[in-house]
Order: structure tokens, then sequence, then C-alpha cells
């Protein structure tokens, strides 16, 4: 099966997945009314001890955009190498669906789009040793894994809280089985000069994820902080000038490959502290399939820090 093909059976499950679980909930206790902040000492709640009540007004049907510069910092931990860091600016669109009959199970979406804003492009350069082999290819591979490490690269992200409703209110505590918090899709692309001792071609890159998570901090909390455990499909991809036949030697001399897609699976551990993010990323590609690539294939945990600064905007206002 096709990556492309496999992301959106995930898709299809999920959301399967989703009205199947809902359509069997319990009742639950009555909510209290929207005007009320706080609830009563008596107030229904959930088996996680949240509330049962629509949004707070200042949430409710009030998208938000913020605007943000951040500076990124990713690191291979197979690879040892400089940690590379770039800056870029973007923007984050909120909304709390409050409309019941549009968006039965999903209770909250978040849209961001980054690009770092490096003018120049950088360039890969092999370098040789014994025999005219290519003693850096790791570095090639890390470029390949982490897309976003370049100069000119850009992230677009998506990720849905899944919610539920009872007797025309939304339960906020948004976790089906238990578990599943919501579901997250990213695509990262980057371009990059790949240079060998005859020639240098652009090379574009691109990866995808695709995947559930679960949310450790409650609700009320989540605006300034997070924990999610993460696990998905991932795949990475070789594109541009580069993955053309005429290059085919080049690319094989650099990677000792020939493949230019590489597929599996990924499982992060996230955390974000207002305006601070990082976590631990561990991508499993091509395992089993052969033709390994230095810096790519295989197990390859990976570190990312975000630093974002900026101001929201009220789409209402």
């Amino acid at each position: 099966m096709k990556p492309i093909s496999i992301s959106f059976f995930l898709i299809l499950v999920s959301l399967g997945l989703a009205n199947i679980c809902l359509s069997q909930v319990n009742s639950q206790p009555t909510p209290i009314q929207p005007e009320q902040v706080l609830p009563a000492p008596d107030a229904p709640r959930n088996q996680n001890n949240d509330t049962l009540s629509q949004p707070s007004p200042n949430s409710s049907g009030n998208p938000t955009i913020e605007f943000f510069g951040d500076g990124s910092i990713q690191k291979s931990l197979n690879n040892g190498t400089d940690i590379p860091t770039n800056t870029g600016i973007g923007i984050v669109y909120k909304e709390v669906l409050d409309d019941i009959l549009k968006y039965k199970w999903l209770m909250k979406i978040e849209l961001g789009v980054s690009i770092n804003i490096a003018s120049n492009v950088d360039t890969l350069k092999a370098k040789y040793g014994i025999r005219n082999s290519v003693v850096n290819t790791s570095d090639f591979g890390s470029s390949i894994l982490l897309p976003l490490n370049s100069g000119q690269a850009f992230d677009v992200s998506f990720k849905g809280y899944f919610g539920d409703t009872k007797n025309n209110v939304k339960n906020y505590h948004n976790h089906l089985f238990g578990l599943i918090s919501g579901f997250y899709i990213n695509f990262t692309g980057s371009n990059r000069y790949w240079s060998d001792s005859s020639q240098t071609i652009k090379a574009s890159t691109v990866s995808n994820q695709i995947g559930i998570f679960h949310e450790f901090i409650r609700v009320k909390s989540r605006n300034n902080y997070s924990l999610t455990l993460c696990a998905g499909y991932t795949s990475r991809w070789i594109l541009g000038d580069i993955a053309q036949k005429q290059y085919k030697d080049i690319r094989s001399n650099i990677l000792n490959s020939n493949t230019t897609s590489f597929n599996g699976f990924e499982f992060i551990l996230g955390m974000r502290l207002k305006n601070i993010k990082a976590g631990i990323r561990v991508p499993i590609l091509n395992v089993g399939k052969g033709n390994d690539i230095a810096g790519l294939t295989g197990v390859q945990p990976n570190t990312f820090i975000v630093f974002e600064g900026g101001f929201p905007l009220s789409l209402n206002q």
C-alpha cells in the first residue's frame, strides 16, 4: 500500500472508532448552565473529576489566530553533530467547536503554519575518505529525517481534540476509551543543495506524520501547559532534482542507496510550558528492508526545543 493511501486509511479508522465509541456513551448528569463560571459544590462531574459544562464565554465560539516568531533546535541522538538552530515565523489558528450538530465528535481544533526565513539555501557537501567513499552519509540522512533543520523549510500541523455530546452539551474532558485525546497530522518540507566532488544539485525533502495522542493535562490548564504522548505512521521522501534518474549515481554514491521513500512508525513525547516546547521523537523507518542509510533508517531518536513569542488576535473582535 502506498504511503499516502495508508495515511488516508488511518484517518478513516480514527474517525470510525470515534463515531462507534461516541454512539455508545452513557448518559451524563445534567450540566450546569453556561453563565455559571464556577460549579456548585454538588455540580455533576465526570470520572476524571472535571465539571461537565460548556466552555467559558472567552473560549466558546471565539476563534483566535496567534502570530509568533520562533527559534527551533533539533538534534539527532545518534548523529552527535553540532546542534542546528533555525528561526522562523508562523501562525496558529485555534477554535473551540460549539456547533453540536456540525461537529458532534470534535471538541477543538488547532491549525499551525510556520516558515523558516533564511535567505540562503543550505548546502550539504560530501566528504571523501579512503577508497573515495563518502564518510559523512549520516549528515545527509539526518537532513532527510529532520527537514525542518534547513534554513528554507515549512511546517503545517493540524490537531483535533475529541469530544462527545449528551443533552445538547459537549463533554470537554475529551478522551475516547479513557486514553485517546485526539489525532494529529503534520507535513514538513525543505530545500537544500547536495554537493559532491563534481556538481551541486537541488534536493527537496518532505516528511509527514499522522496518528493519535493522549493529553495528560486537564482541559482548564491547556492554554499554558501540555504533556502529550503520540503514536502514529510517518514517512520521509527525497524529491527535487536529486530524485531524478539522471542523478541516480550521485544519490547512490552519497547515500549508498537509491531508495527515495522511507516509511514506518513514530513515537513522540512532547511537553509545553507557556512559550517553550520540547520533546523526544523516535521514528522507526524501513526496518528489515535493507538499503540502510546512516542517520535515517532504523531507530533514530532525536530531541527538539522550540522557543515561541508572539501575540494572539481574536477573530470576533
